[in-house]
């Protein structure tokens, strides 16, 4: 969609393991970058899905906190509020995530948001 077009890595979306960039084939815009990070090294982002009992709004961020550092907040990519629980997707640091940090909606600094795993990426 417009709002998100070219604001983020195929590697901040984890689509070089979630199977939807195919290294074996194909040339495609931005190419040479993605490889590069997928054989190389890692990346210090990725998106993960977060559960929240608070509702989010289209201003809500995520708030990491980790051995009493505060750190830049997260942008949310996507956000769906339901009877059964609000889900976001946010881009957050991995290091934050292997540390076991703390994530907090803006709106909500009272209320932790859980890390819900995804069916490709090991928490």
């Amino acid at each position: 969609d417009k709002l998100h077009s070219e604001k983020y890595t195929s590697q901040l979306l984890n689509y070089d393991i979630s199977g939807a960039v195919d290294f074996d084939k194909g040339c495609y815009t931005g190419q040479e970058i993605v490889a590069r990070t997928y054989y190389r090294g890692t990346p210090k982002k990725r998106m993960f899905l977060l559960k929240s009992e608070k509702s989010i709004s289209p201003d809500s961020s995520v708030l990491q906190s980790f051995e009493g550092q505060e750190k830049k907040p997260a942008k949310i990519v996507s956000y769906c509020n339901t009877e059964n629980g609000n889900l976001l997707l946010a881009i957050l640091d991995a290091e934050a995530i292997t540390r076991k940090a703390k994530f907090l909606l803006s709106d909500s600094v009272t209320v932790p948001l859980q890390v819900m795993s995804l069916p490709y990426l090991k928490l």
